[in-house]
């Protein structure tokens, strides 16, 4: 048995198989296009792709947890009509003839320190959500399916390297008895994804830190 120290966030014990989340690649590479209309039209394809799967969540999430909760996807889904937001990628493949993909990774990057600059916490809290929303973007881009929260059937401990808000909604409804982050992620930034694993009450832990002790 390997135990490790961790900060609670919802109090509570669990016994369940690990569920061990990989992280997918989202690396991307600055690559030229000749095409720049037709990139344009990717990460427009891929926006309005991210919008029905923020929709769907919202909606398991305000059926699953509740309508305060679901609030978090409605901010979502209002910074991808945003012109300025959309546009900002869509400009820079135009300007720099760069792939969709880089181009959705440049705009992240300017509106998480456009946020982290404002004098207040709440507004920086939200450069998490611009990464979860730029996230599932470039998934998008990149064909990658969502990952194995999707697919859980069975009682288990999410462990993982972070959470995504949009990771924790999708946890309501599944038979997840707790989970473990190594870092604060989602949890940390949104005191209503610690309301919600506490409604469901379940057990979490974040911040988890080097074993304390390892037995066989």
């Amino acid at each position: 048995m390997v135990k490790f120290k961790a900060i609670g966030v919802s109090e509570g014990l669990a016994k369940a198989k690990a569920l061990v989340i990989k992280e997918e690649d989202l690396s991307v590479v600055k690559e030229t296009v000749a095409d720049a209309e037709a990139e344009c039209k990717r990460v427009l394809d891929a926006v309005e792709k991210a919008k029905q799967q923020i929709e769907v969540l919202r909606d398991d999430a305000e059926k699953n947890i509740g309508a305060a909760e679901a609030e978090i996807f409605d901010a979502h889904l209002m910074m991808l009509d945003d012109p300025d937001f959309v546009e900002g990628m869509t400009n820079i493949v135009t300007d720099e003839k760069v792939c969709a993909e880089y181009a959705c990774f440049v705009n992240c990057e300017n509106f998480q320190a456009m946020f982290r600059a404002l004098d207040d916490e709440y507004m920086q809290a939200r450069a998490a959500d611009i990464g979860d929303i730029s996230q599932r973007v470039i998934k998008n881009l990149k064909g990658i399916a969502d990952n194995a929260i999707d697919t859980i059937t069975e009682p288990c401990i999410i462990v993982a390297n972070d959470l995504t808000p949009s990771d924790t909604a999708k946890i309501g409804g599944k038979p997840v008895a707790g989970f473990i982050t190594k870092i604060g992620g989602a949890i940390r930034r949104s005191w209503r994804v610690r309301w919600a694993f506490r409604r469901l009450s379940v057990p979490a832990r974040r911040r988890m830190r080097s074993r304390t002790a390892t037995c066989c």
